[in-house]
């Protein structure tokens, strides 16, 4: 096996072993927050403002990734 090949296939391995390790870190998302303007806590809006909020921020599947959304009395 000559020098250069040896050399050439140790490169190879670097880059490799270099975009391996670059694509294992995630980078982590700032969550983007999300306020429903409703009526009065006591009234009709707030609470099937708060339902709609569940929905569309809700874990896993249910909801929007990376969205927190939030009922607000107004």
């Amino acid at each position: 096996m000559k020098f250069g090949s040896k050399i050439r296939r140790l490169a190879v391995a670097a880059v490799a072993g270099a975009i391996a390790l670059g694509a294992s870190f995630a980078v982590a998302q700032a969550p983007t927050f999300f306020r429903i303007g409703t009526g009065g806590t006591a009234g009709t809006y707030y609470p099937i403002g708060g339902l709609i909020a569940n929905a569309i921020s809700g874990a896993g599947e249910k909801g929007v990734p990376g969205l927190v959304a939030t009922a607000v009395s107004s």
